[in-house]
């Protein structure tokens, strides 16, 4: 123990030194932010009255939003009822057999379709052959 304490007595005073740097750092910071902060304003508040926030409330262009976000406007509700969507033509719900090997990991639908992504892991999957 003794042989380490003597090989290694700058480790000691490394640790010292950052111990009192931190301290020395934090010290100046907290100077600095008492100088800087703004002093409160209790007499301030004391004397007026408070006054409620108003909501402030804007009116948004629905046209002007669709475009910024390049969605469509949504279709006006009619009396008759909602209007049945037709079936998207690219989506086949039966799977098909391949020769890739890989996993779904997940999807994520959104309208408009072009939105939509999805994420997949190539398996590696090594086949050796026996011969």
């Amino acid at each position: 123990m003794e042989l380490v304490l003597q090989r290694y007595s700058w480790a000691l005073n490394l640790a010292a030194v950052l111990l009192g740097a931190y301290f020395a750092a934090r010290t100046v910071n907290t100077i600095a932010a008492t100088a800087i902060a703004p002093k409160p304003a209790l007499v301030q508040q004391a004397a007026s009255a408070p006054q409620p926030a108003a909501a402030q409330r804007t009116e948004l262009d629905a046209d002007k939003v669709a475009k910024l976000f390049d969605v469509p406007l949504p279709k006006p509700v009619t009396a008759e009822g909602p209007v049945e969507a037709p079936e998207p033509k690219g989506w086949n719900p039966v799977p098909v057999k391949t020769a890739l090997h890989g996993t779904l990991v997940g999807t994520a639908i959104a309208d408009p379709p072009q939105y939509s992504s999805t994420r997949a892991r190539a398996s590696t999957r090594s086949r050796r052959s026996a011969c």
